[in-house]
């Protein structure tokens, strides 16, 4: 691709961009997925997480009658961060190479009855041993069809509780934000909001289903742990200050950051250094990947299967990808 000389009003745009990418976009299939504060699951942050009631602890090999597997295989672990209480957790590969969705869904035998639990969260310890980012869609389903729908990025090598708000928190407020920011005193990690049926008949729970679609590599994710924890009422303080002058998450510290206008000149002057409008030495005019493989040049912008893999192709036959 092209290198063009860059101005301070596009390194601003930059810095705008990265900050929201921060609040939770990224892409499902990349290995260096910009995280926010990823936290580890210690017997402090559990001490903090109050249980009202536990649904699978994945102690006894019974409890995988209560779950139905898409193209995942499973084994129990005794050992490692993903055991988070008890003496085992499960571990799932998702078949995702070969297999365009994969998927595991809690089914009780009886819809589960949560109608009197208060305000209160679905939390599940989730731990990824991989160099790979995976992100997965929560749905969860009552007696009546309607689904709650949330998703979330499980950074590489990371172990987490991540939460579904059910009942309380922030469910009968519209703040004109599909997913408001986290709580300041939330230790775990909110699946965000998508769309649905914010308020479900919690009578009658019929399934929590977490799936992944359209990877390139298969996944692996060790979980332990579902129950139901404590919530709580929202604060409107979680939306004062949430934007800093910069246009970046101001609650929340991630890599390239910008704290001052000082900062943000030196980051332009050193971008500068490196773009002298000049092609890149291993990019083809169109911005195909010169040192890769070579197709056939047929003047047009395609589409071919290289080993396998479908790729796009500049019209000199380079390899080469596009992102926006």
């Amino acid at each position: 691709m092209y290198q063009k000389n860059t101005k301070a009003g596009s390194v601003i745009l930059v810095t705008i961009v990265s900050g929201l990418l921060t609040m939770g976009c990224n892409d499902s299939d990349s290995n260096d997925v910009v995280v926010k504060n990823v936290h580890e699951v210690s017997s402090a942050k559990q001490a903090q997480l109050e249980t009202i009631a536990p649904l699978l602890d994945f102690e006894s090999a019974d409890q995988l009658s209560k779950i139905k597997f898409e193209n995942v295989d499973t084994e129990f672990v005794t050992s490692g961060k993903g055991v988070t209480q008890g003496k085992q957790a499960l571990a799932l590969t998702l078949r995702a190479k070969d297999n365009y969705k994969t998927s595991f869904a809690f089914t009780p035998k009886d819809k589960w009855d949560w109608s009197n639990k208060g305000l209160f969260k679905v939390a599940l310890d989730i731990a990824n041993p991989l160099d790979m980012s995976a992100q997965i869609y929560v749905t969860v389903t009552d007696g009546k069809g309607q689904t709650h729908n949330r998703s979330v990025i499980v950074p590489k090598r990371s172990n987490d509780t991540y939460t579904i708000e059910l009942a309380g928190g922030d469910l009968g407020m519209e703040t004109g934000i599909r997913s408001n920011p986290i709580g300041a005193n939330d230790p775990t990690t909110p699946v965000t909001w998508r769309w649905g049926v914010k308020q479900l008949d919690l009578s009658q729970i019929a399934s929590i289903k977490i799936s992944m679609t359209s990877l390139l590599h298969d996944r692996k994710l060790i979980i332990d742990n579902l129950r139901l924890i404590k919530g709580s009422e929202y604060g409107l303080d979680n939306l004062t200050g949430i934007v800093d002058k910069f246009g970046q998450n101001a609650k929340m510290e991630f890599p390239d950051k910008v704290h001052s206008l000082a900062e943000l000149l030196a980051n332009k002057q050193q971008e500068e250094k490196t773009l002298d409008g000049k092609l890149m030495a291993d990019r083809s005019k169109f911005g195909g990947w010169k040192d890769g493989p070579r197709l056939e040049a047929t003047g047009y912008f395609r589409t071919s299967k290289v080993d396998g893999q479908w790729s796009l192709v500049d019209p000199e036959g380079y390899l080469f990808s596009h992102m926006a």
